[in-house]
């Protein structure tokens, strides 16, 4: 009779083992998840108190009011990196008639400044009304857009020499 309960207690027995290393192993799965969460949370948490890298212009607009055809049309803005980590400016991406002389590429601290240097092509009559994108690392202000504006005026200068011919033999068959 005793051989026949022994069997029955040790399947039972194993069956109580397995459950308890079963529910052993879900405490550490759940805590382990848990300190992960309370981990990540605490990282961006303090990356939130610690203010990344930003860009912040002195001005976003530059008027060149009314000029002449053939007039500089070199600008330069100027921006502070306001943030706490290094800014980089990685692109400046001109649009047609805006040139990008040159922008500061090295990484710029903390309280410290940079600049952003265009041309206007000042060589036709036109009203000024175009938009440059500087790109830089600025979690909250990935792109910020530059302005030019103004009036140029007076007749077109050539475009080439072989325009000037062009219209110089034009004139000589009329």
């Amino acid at each position: 009779m005793m051989k026949k309960l022994i069997k029955p207690m040790l399947v039972i027995s194993l069956a109580i083992f397995t459950m308890i290393g079963s529910l052993s192993a879900q405490e550490r799965s759940t805590k382990k998840t848990t300190d992960e969460v309370t981990s990540k949370q605490e990282v961006k948490k303090s990356k939130k108190n610690a203010k990344p890298a930003e860009i912040t212009f002195e001005n976003v607009e530059y008027n060149y009011g009314t000029i002449q055809v053939g007039d500089n049309g070199d600008c330069e803005f100027t921006f502070k990196n306001t943030g706490k980590e290094p800014l980089v400016v990685s692109k400046v991406q001109g649009c047609c008639g805006v040139s990008v002389v040159d922008w500061t590429k090295d990484p710029v601290m903390p309280k410290k400044a940079g600049t952003v240097k265009l041309r206007y092509n000042t060589k036709r009559p036109v009203t000024i009304n175009k938009t440059v994108k500087v790109f830089s690392n600025d979690p909250e202000k990935p792109e910020v857009h530059l302005l030019l504006k103004g009036k140029i005026e007076g007749e077109a200068a050539p475009v080439s020499r072989t325009d000037e011919l062009k219209k110089s033999k034009e004139e000589k068959h009329q």
